[in-house]
């Protein structure tokens, strides 16, 4: 499995539930989020120079979300998710109980490798994903086509 790679991943760990906790995930998997909201609560956004602006947009459901490391974001996609699984494997009983209150928990990956991109991932890895009962997305954008395609409707008549 290589760590290194010519294409991009960047892969997040959620946690999401209408009634969620934020500080209740963070207290059972006993890690620290990049981001967590609750339900009903207003989208905001941090500015930079450090002030926060909340937005008219209210969350529909509560989340709680943890990006892969920075170092790590070069990996490719089965790297990212044996990291995952390894920090996961160690936090089983909490992931299971995060389940029985009804969250979903899932590993989101925003992959740009395209415009076609072949991503395998082993059956083991597949099995820790289930056993641990982790839902996975993934997303494939091809930015230079969508570029592309933007440029070209820009210079299309309206």
């Amino acid at each position: 499995m290589s760590k290194e790679s010519t294409g991009y991943c960047s892969s997040k760990l959620y946690v999401w539930g209408d009634d969620l906790d934020p500080k209740l995930v963070t207290e059972r998997l006993g890690i620290h989020p990049d981001e967590s909201w609750r339900k009903g609560d207003r989208e905001r956004v941090v500015r930079p120079d450090g002030s926060v602006r909340s937005l008219d947009f209210v969350h529909s459901r509560g989340c709680w979300r943890r990006a892969i490391d920075e170092e790590r974001k070069f990996w490719d996609v089965s790297a990212q998710l044996e990291h995952w699984c390894d920090l996961l494997s160690s936090q089983e009983t909490a992931v299971q109980e995060l389940r029985m209150y009804g969250y979903k928990v899932e590993i989101d990956c925003y992959i740009n490798w395209g415009p076609v991109v072949l991503i395998s991932i082993p059956s083991d890895l597949l099995k820790k994903l289930g056993n641990l009962g982790i839902e996975l997305s993934l997303g494939f954008y091809a930015t230079e086509v969508l570029a592309k395609e933007n440029s070209s409707r820009e210079d299309e008549p309206a």
